[in-house]
């Protein structure tokens, strides 16, 4: 897994985004999507006074 494309794709804007994204692999677009889904779990979670549902 290539961490500094992920890096690249996650602080771009626009067209660079796109060309970055493009540049990604299966692995790699999972992995920022696991980590996406965990990070909104937990402010969910915070936003329910603490309880995963």
């Amino acid at each position: 897994m290539d961490y500094a494309k992920i890096m690249k794709f996650l602080t771009s804007k626009g067209e660079e985004q796109e060309k970055a994204l493009n540049e990604l692999t299966r692995e790699e677009l999972d992995f920022i999507l696991e980590r996406c889904r965990a990070s909104l779990a937990r402010r969910q979670a915070a936003k329910n006074g603490g309880c995963l549902q």
